[in-house]
């Protein structure tokens, strides 16, 4: 090999970034790490999704007395039951909602604001049939109409 060659091929400088970031590339492009055994995994991820299955039934025959008692149809409540399952997913993100995770005051220092204030009092002024209707049916207007703001932003923002 020639002195100019066996110079090149030296990492040095500039060339030993490029070697690092080569070879970082490289790692990208290797295949992944094989999984563990479908067999053993999905046997787990069986027992433990019918152990949550067992408890959400359990959940909605302990619940179903308080449906019944509150006035709920036992049909209807059998009915909106039939088809209902436990979502996992629904549940990761219920526990993950801002006003549930964050200290209170952090949570309320970034939920009101001088345009939130100023922008619910406009909307109550324009739906001011809407609210005086709420609170006839006893629901506090001022409850309402934060509650628009916080969950809406007054209509903004309209799910995901």
């Amino acid at each position: 090999m020639t002195r100019r060659i066996a110079r090149l091929l030296r990492p040095t400088g500039s060339r030993t970034w490029a070697l690092w970031l080569a070879a970082a590339l490289a790692g990208c492009a290797a295949p992944p790490p094989a999984a563990p055994p479908p067999a053993a995994a999905s046997a787990a991820s069986a027992a433990g999704a019918a152990a949550v299955e067992q408890r959400f039934a359990q959940w909605v025959a302990a619940f179903r007395p308080s449906a019944l008692a509150a006035g709920i149809a036992p049909a209807t409540f059998d009915a909106a039951f039939a088809q209902a399952e436990y979502l996992p997913q629904v549940v990761a993100l219920d526990r993950a909602q801002p006003e549930f995770v964050r200290p209170v005051w952090a949570y309320l220092d970034a939920a009101v604001s001088a345009r939130r204030v100023a922008q619910g009092r406009a909307e109550w002024d324009a739906a001011r049939a809407q609210v005086e209707a709420a609170a006839a049916l006893g629901v506090a207007p001022e409850i309402l109409v934060a509650i628009w703001g916080i969950e809406s932003d007054y209509g903004r923002h309209n799910g995901s």
